[in-house]
């Protein structure tokens, strides 16, 4: 799920709007706040690149259901507890991620999943283990 949607959050730092005070507001807390009028105006005023940027990563928040929602912004929390240099290192893996192939993420995004679903202790066999078997 994060990876689906993390643009919005996490591909790379925390895009903030120049207007009020410094707060730890990303842009999506801002702009979800605003009118239609109001996002429309703004975004307007943005570079074509970043405007096109944004809407795509907007669209894309908007298309998940309310439990996803809440799921990617507790993970973006989490990853906002961080240091510094491990939020940079979980950037590059994610740069990495989304620079394979379509069929390798799928890979990569099912074996995540079966890890997160096996208990720490078998997950931790699980990872010990060699990557690539040999057949016999």
């Amino acid at each position: 799920m994060i990876l689906l949607a993390s643009g919005l959050l996490l591909g790379q730092p925390p895009e903030r709007l120049p207007l009020g005070p410094p707060s730890n507001l990303t842009m999506l807390d801002r702009l979800e706040a605003m009118s239609p009028e109001q996002r429309q105006r703004l975004l307007e005023n943005l570079p074509p690149e970043r405007r096109m940027r944004i809407e795509e990563r907007l669209r894309k928040y908007e298309s998940l259901t309310p439990e996803q929602r809440q799921r990617l912004r507790e993970q973006f929390e989490r990853f906002r507890q961080l240091p510094p240099e491990r939020q940079q290192a979980v950037r590059q893996l994610f740069q990495r991620f989304s620079q394979l192939p379509e069929d390798r993420r799928r890979a990569v995004r099912r074996g995540v999943w079966e890890l997160q679903m096996l208990g720490p202790a078998r997950r931790a066999i699980r990872i010990g283990a060699p990557l690539v078997q040999k057949p016999l």
